[in-house]
C-alpha cells in the first residue's frame, strides 16, 4: 500500500469518526436545549431547599455542552472537508494517469507515422533508383553495387523506417535461388560490423532462409529462440546471439510457370519482436522491386556478380 494511499484512508477515517461526534454533540447540544430549560424551572422552585451553588453550577454545564458541541461540530466539519481535498487529490491523480496514458498513446502512433512515412520515403527511394537502373539497358546478370543501390534508403533511413537503435545489430541479406545445387547463396549483404558471420548456404526447406524459400510465404518470426520454424544442423550457437528477429520474403519470379521464387530477401535483428506485420508489407515491396531488377538483367537470378553465401 503506497504512502498516499495510506494518508487518504487515514483523513478519511478521521473524517468518518469526526463526523459522528460532531452528530453526537449536536444531538447533546439540542437535549441540553431542551433539558436544562425544564431543570432549570423545577430547581428555580426548589431554590430555598438547594445550596447556593447548584443554579450557577448547572448553568456552567448547559454552556460547556454548548461550547464543546459547537467545537465538535465545526471540527468535524473540517475533517469532513479535508477528507473531500484528499478525494479532489485523488481523482486529480487519476486524471494524471489517465493524461500520462493518453500522451503515450500519442507518442507511440506519432511514432508509427513517422515510421510509416520514413518507409515510404525508402520504398520511393529505391523505385527512383530501380528506374534510373532500367534506363541504362545493360545486361549480364545482377551487380551487387546495383542491388546495394536499390537497398541504400531502407538501410541508410533503417533506424527510422524499421526502428533500429543503436544497441539493435541489423542485417539485410539478399539471397538469390542457385537451381544448379538447388541452394540458395548470399547476392548481396549489408550487416552491423559486431556481427560474426560465417560463409553459408541454405539448401530448400533447411532454416529460415529455406524454409521461406521451400514455402514460397514470407515468414515473420519475432523471437527464434521461441519459434523453432526452419531450424536445422546449420544453425551455430551465435545465431541465438545475433538473429533473433526474422523478416524473410520469397523474391517473386516474373514467369507465371516457374515452380519457386527468385531467391529471398531477409531482414534480421538481434532483438526479439523487432519486426511485425507493417514490416512484412515492407520486405514484399523490396522483394518485388529486387524481383523487377533481376528480371530486367537477366530474367533469372544467376550467382554472377555475387559472393558465396553467408550468414
Amino acid at each position: 500500500m503506497g504512502i498516499k494511499t495510506t494518508i487518504h484512508q487515514s483523513v478519511s477515517a478521521l473524517a468518518r469518526f469526526s463526523a459522528v461526534a460532531a452528530t453526537i454533540a449536536l444531538v447533546a447540544q439540542v437535549l441540553a436545549a431542551i433539558i436544562f430549560p425544564i431543570a432549570e424551572v423545577i430547581l428555580r422552585e426548589q431554590a430555598q431547599a438547594l445550596p447556593a451553588f447548584v443554579l450557577p453550577t448547572i448553568y456552567t454545564i448547559h454552556v460547556v455542552v454548548g461550547v464543546l458541541a459547537t467545537w465538535a461540530f465545526l471540527r468535524g466539519r473540517d475533517f469532513i472537508a479535508a477528507a473531500n481535498v484528499a478525494t479532489l487529490l485523488a481523482s486529480f491523480e487519476k486524471l494524471q494517469e489517465e493524461s500520462l496514458a493518453e500522451q503515450a498513446k500519442v507518442a507511440s502512433y506519432r511514432g508509427q507515422t513517422q515510421a510509416l512515412l520514413a518507409k515510404s520515403a525508402a520504398v520511393q527511394g529505391s523505385a527512383s533508383v530501380l528506374q534510373g537502373l532500367l534506363r541504362r539497358r545493360s545486361s549480364g546478370g545482377p551487380d551487387r553495387a546495383e542491388i546495394e543501390a536499390l537497398l541504400a534508403p531502407l538501410i541508410r533511413d533503417r533506424s527510422r523506417a524499421l526502428e533500429f537503435a543503436s544497441d539493435d545489430l541489423y542485417n539485410f541479406v539478399v539471397y538469390a535461388h542457385d537451381p544448379g545445387t538447388d541452394t540458395l547463396v548470399i547476392l548481396f549483404r549489408s550487416c552491423d560490423d559486431r556481427i560474426e558471420t560465417h560463409n553459408r548456404s541454405w539448401a530448400r526447406g533447411r532454416g529460415h532462409v529455406g524454409s521461406a524459400f521451400a514455402q514460397g510465404e514470407t515468414i515473420v518470426v519475432r523471437d527464434s529462440s521461441q519459434e523453432g520454424i526452419g531450424l536445422s544442423a546449420g544453425a551455430l550457437s551465435t545465431d541465438a546471439q545475433f538473429y533473433v528477429s526474422f523478416v524473410l520474403s520469397p523474391i517473386p519470379n516474373s514467369n507465371p510457370r516457374a515452380r519457386d521464387p527468385i531467391g529471398v530477401f531477409v531482414m534480421t535483428s538481434n532483438r526479439a519482436g523487432h519486426f511485425d506485420e507493417d514490416d512484412r508489407i515492407l520486405a514484399d515491396t523490396f522483394s518485388l522491386i529486387l524481383s523487377m531488377y533481376v528480371t530486367f538483367r537477366t530474367g533469372r537470378v544467376s550467382r554472377r556478380g555475387g559472393r558465396s553465401g553467408r550468414r
